[in-house]
C-alpha cells in the first residue's frame, strides 16, 4: 500500500513538474506573534501572480499554497488575493507606510483587522522554493485549493439563521411574545447570498418590533400577538398580515426600509 502511495505522488509530482510555472530565486518569508508565519514566492513568468502560504494557524488554509493574484494598490501597495469562498479574498497585504514597507495576513471569516508580520530569515522549518512549488502542485492535484475556492452556501445560510435568532429573541424579549423569523430559501440565489447581508434584511422586522416595543409600548399588545414572520426576496417591498403570521417581500435596492416596516408595524 505504501509502495502504491508514494509511486502516485512520484506520478503527480513528475506530471506537475512537466508543466511546472517558475519562481524566482528568492521567497519572502514573515513572521508574526505566536506560530504564525507566511511565504511569498513571485513567479518568474508572470509579474501578476505569486504562490503564497501561511502557516501556524488554526484554520482551513494552514499550509495551503495557493497561486495568488498580486493586485497593485498603488503607491507601493500589493495585495495577494486568492480564491476562497467564492469570492477573491485578499490572504496577504503588502503596504507602504512613509517608505516603509510592511505586512499584514488577512485570515478569511474572522473580521477585516489584518495580523502583522515582518520579514524574517528562513527558519530550520521553513519550506524551501522547491518545497513550496512541489507542495502546490501536489496539492492543486488533491483539488485542495478548489475545494476552498467553491462557496459554502451551507455555512453562510446557517450564519444567517444564527443572526435571525439573535434578532428574534431581542424582539420576543422586548415584546413579550415568541417570534420566528424564516427565510424562503428558494427566493435568495448564491450571488444575492454573496453579495448581501441576507441576515440583515430579512431581520428587519424583529428589529422594528423590538424598536417600538421599548420605545412605544403603546403599541405592545397588538405586536405581542405576533408569532411568524416569512421573509422572502422580490423586486418590490411588500408586507402583508394574516392572522399571527407577517411575509416580508424585501427587495436588495429598495430604499428606507425599516422606515417602510416601522410604519407598517404602528398601523395594524
Amino acid at each position: 500500500m505504501l509502495k502504491t502511495l508514494s509511486f502516485l505522488t512520484l506520478c503527480l509530482l513528475t506530471a506537475f513538474r512537466a508543466q511546472a510555472i517558475e519562481v524566482v530565486d528568492y521567497p519572502v518569508y514573515l513572521g508574526g506573534a505566536q506560530s504564525l508565519k507566511a511565504v511569498i514566492l513571485p513567479l518568474k513568468n508572470d509579474d501578476s501572480k505569486a504562490l503564497v502560504q501561511v502557516s501556524g494557524v488554526n484554520h482551513a488554509v494552514d499550509r495551503v499554497v495557493f497561486l495568488a493574484e498580486m493586485q497593485d494598490r498603488g503607491q507601493g501597495s500589493v495585495a495577494y488575493r486568492i480564491a476562497y469562498d467564492g469570492q477573491p479574498r485578499t490572504l496577504i497585504l503588502k503596504g507602504m507606510n512613509w517608505g516603509n514597507e510592511y505586512f499584514q495576513v488577512f485570515l478569511p471569516d474572522t473580521g477585516r483587522d489584518g495580523v502583522n508580520v515582518g520579514t524574517v530569515e528562513q527558519g530550520e522549518t521553513d519550506p524551501t522554493r522547491e518545497a513550496l512549488v512541489e507542495r502546490y502542485g501536489l496539492q492543486n492535484s488533491e483539488g485542495i485549493q478548489k475545494k476552498l475556492a467553491q462557496f459554502n452556501r451551507d455555512k453562510h445560510v446557517k450564519n444567517t439563521e444564527t443572526m435571525l435568532s439573535e434578532k428574534d429573541n431581542e424582539a420576543s424579549q422586548a415584546c413579550g411574545s415568541t417570534i420566528k423569523t424564516r427565510i424562503d430559501w428558494t427566493s435568495v440565489n448564491d450571488g444575492l447570498l454573496k453579495d448581501v447581508s441576507i441576515g440583515a434584511y430579512c431581520s428587519q422586522v424583529a428589529g422594528e418590533m423590538a424598536r417600538i416595543c421599548q420605545y412605544h409600548p403603546q403599541f405592545k399588545a397588538d405586536l405581542a400577538a405576533l408569532q411568524t414572520v416569512q421573509c422572502k426576496f422580490g423586486e418590490v417591498l411588500k408586507l402583508r398580515r394574516q392572522g399571527n403570521e407577517i411575509t416580508f417581500m424585501t427587495a436588495k435596492d429598495a430604499a428606507n426600509q425599516s422606515d417602510f416596516v416601522n410604519a407598517y408595524l404602528r398601523n395594524f
